[in-house]
């Protein structure tokens, strides 16, 4: 069973966040990641992003939409 890396991922959605419509989603998911002050904080942070990113752009593509929340239902996982 392959470990699920949080950070790593977090990195690689907001990398997918291409074009200057996302600029501040990316700065966003930038600063959780490199802001926190414990890895519990981090996951916290980014979680609440990626949700508010969905809410708000439900148009993005099938497959970051669902990247995205593998992300979100494996932090619930570990934050419950």
């Amino acid at each position: 069973m392959t470990q699920f890396n949080y950070i790593s991922e977090a990195r690689a959605i907001r990398d997918a966040l291409a074009g200057e419509e996302f600029a501040t989603w990316r700065s966003r998911l930038a600063e959780a990641i490199d802001t926190g002050f414990s890895g519990t904080q981090i996951l916290m942070a980014v979680r609440w992003n990626l949700t508010e990113l969905l809410k708000e752009k439900p148009e993005l593509p099938a497959t970051l939409v669902s990247r995205i929340k593998e992300y979100i239902k494996n932090a619930n996982k570990l934050l419950s």
